[in-house]
């Protein structure tokens, strides 16, 4: 992580969130419970709890138990998520009646959190690739009530583009830097090798998602990681090959703006727009939001 330290500003907090470990956070999933009722279930089984001041459905939980292994859970009445990933699709906006497609959906939260927000009331496309993949996407859909997900398995880079969308939610497959809290080892951060590597994938990923907006609609690009060549550099090379603007990204959220300069290469000053969210933060993960627009 060091080579982060020049983009950084609060660079002793930062280093300090990295070495604590997460807490427990907790999406409610108001398809199938209220949120008054979710708050007897916690005080019936012991927890203490706050909510997130961001987000109406997010609790973090003070507990020696462990959240997953309870009848609440596998009911349904809530998804073990971490605060920085409710951002990408609070960001997104997902309205009822919008025909909305998450091409890298596996395990489910994001697509899940789309159909709770809109009641179930849009058509919402869950994509991934790979049985183990599929099979749990479809698990926690199943779990979770969002009755009006459809699935497909189509690889993203070549996903149809007859099929055309309002919304497209990326949250792209990364190195997973801002993991650190999950798997201490990722505190090094990423071989550079493999960081360029990815970052191939994420520009043909990009691209296909824009391809398969109607004009005028809406792209939400995420990554829990914290690499500028997965990130700003992913944005700036596509507002080259596409016609996208970047969009401010109406949350009150405590967040670092993207940045417009690394390692001496300069990006588009609108990058200033997207997010970054750090560990100290919101006592989360790391990652990155960018919400862009498709015009002609």
């Amino acid at each position: 992580m060091e080579r982060y330290r020049q983009i950084i500003s609060d660079w002793d907090k930062f280093s300090y969130y990295c070495s604590q470990p997460l807490p427990k956070t907790l999406r409610v999933n108001t398809l199938k419970v209220s949120l008054d009722m979710m708050e007897k279930y916690f005080k019936k089984l012991g927890w203490s709890f706050k909510r997130f001041d961001f987000c109406l459905w997010g609790y973090e939980v003070q507990t020696g138990d462990e959240i997953s292994r309870t009848l609440e859970h596998w009911l349904g009445y809530y998804y073990i998520q971490e605060a920085t990933s409710f951002i990408s699709v609070l960001a997104l906006q997902p309205q009822p009646g919008e025909k909305i497609l998450d091409l890298c959906a596996a395990p489910g939260g994001k697509t899940t959190f789309i159909a709770q927000i809109v009641n179930n009331k849009a058509s919402i496309w869950a994509n991934d690739i790979g049985f183990r993949r599929i099979r749990a996407l479809m698990a926690n859909i199943y779990r979770m009530g969002a009755v009006s997900v459809i699935v497909t398995g189509y690889n993203g880079l070549s996903f149809p583009q007859k099929f055309k969308f309002d919304k497209v939610l990326l949250d792209a497959p990364c190195s997973g830097e801002g993991n650190m809290r999950k798997d201490p080892r990722r505190v090094k951060g990423a071989e550079l090798g493999f960081i360029n590597n990815i970052s191939g994938l994420q520009k043909g990923l990009i691209q296909r998602a824009i391809d398969v907006l109607n004009p005028g609609g809406i792209l939400v690009y995420s990554t829990c990681t914290l690499a500028p060549e997965e990130n700003e550099m992913v944005i700036d090379y596509v507002l080259r090959k596409r016609k996208v603007k970047v969009e401010d990204i109406d949350l009150n959220i405590p967040h670092s703006q993207g940045i417009t300069e690394w390692n001496g290469e300069k990006f588009h000053p609108d990058l200033t727009k997207t997010m970054r969210i750090y560990p100290h933060h919101l006592n989360s993960g790391g990652g990155y939001i960018a919400r862009l627009k498709k015009f002609g």
